[in-house]
């Protein structure tokens, strides 16, 4: 039919999301022209659809793959008028899904507890071997946003080191695949951006529903781990 879309991957791609998410992310496969809003639903497991839950938004990545959906941050964050007179649009202990052209393309349990704010000093780096192009792993313990993945950068002394990027277990991993093996005799560092978010708008050392002026010192800062590379 004019204007069909063909496959997409959603985020968070996890089975649950908090109460508190402020942003969905449709990959597709393929270049989308045409408007979708219209076409998007938000819908409970009783069947009936989330009202006013979606900023009237289409944010679409220069290549036209990517869709960036907003929840009304109005509804999101304590204290604003939307979030007063309507409440949260998620609604914890339910399920809701996504759908496209009436079609389910992603459903999520809803739960109370928020995600925490993303904190590189908790991460795990597992070690990778010399002479291998084995992954770095880094198990990031909360999800975060699938559009900040690159706002992570393994660099050697003050350069990039080329590779290849995913997320894995619900956006709680990062596994980066050099394009040549590890070099014992390099000192490589991963280099973490003080804007990564993760699905709830809050950024490293700023939670969205931070008291005033708390974490701004924070966010100005990258973050540095060092990479261990064993044998030679």
């Amino acid at each position: 039919m004019p204007g069909a879309t063909g496959p997409c991957t959603v985020y968070p791609s996890g089975p649950e999301i908090p109460q508190t998410l402020l942003r969905i992310v449709i990959v597709f496969e393929a270049p989308v022209h045409a408007p979708l809003f219209a076409r998007l639903r938000l819908r409970y497991d009783d069947g009936t659809a989330a009202m006013y839950a979606l900023v009237q938004q289409e944010l679409w990545s220069p290549d036209q793959r990517t869709l960036t959906l907003l929840l009304h941050p109005s509804r999101v964050k304590s204290g604003t008028v939307g979030h007063e007179t309507l409440g949260r649009a998620l609604r914890p202990g339910e399920g809701i899904s996504l759908e496209l052209d009436g079609r389910r393309r992603k459903r999520w349990h809803v739960v109370a507890e928020p995600w925490k704010a993303p904190s590189p000093e908790r991460w795990v780096l597992q070690a990778v071997a010399a002479c291998s192009a084995e992954p770095l792993c880094i198990d990031l313990v909360d999800p975060i946003d699938a559009l900040s993945r690159d706002l992570i950068k393994v660099v050697a002394g003050q350069q990039p080191v080329p590779g290849r990027v995913s997320l894995a277990r619900g956006e709680r991993g990062w596994r980066f695949w050099p394009a040549e093996p590890w070099d014992a005799e390099r000192d490589y560092r991963v280099y973490v951006h003080p804007r990564l978010e993760n699905p709830c708008g809050d950024q490293v050392g700023e939670p969205l529903e931070h008291a005033s002026g708390a974490g701004l010192g924070a966010r100005r800062r990258s973050t540095v781990l060092p990479v261990a590379v064993l044998g030679a």
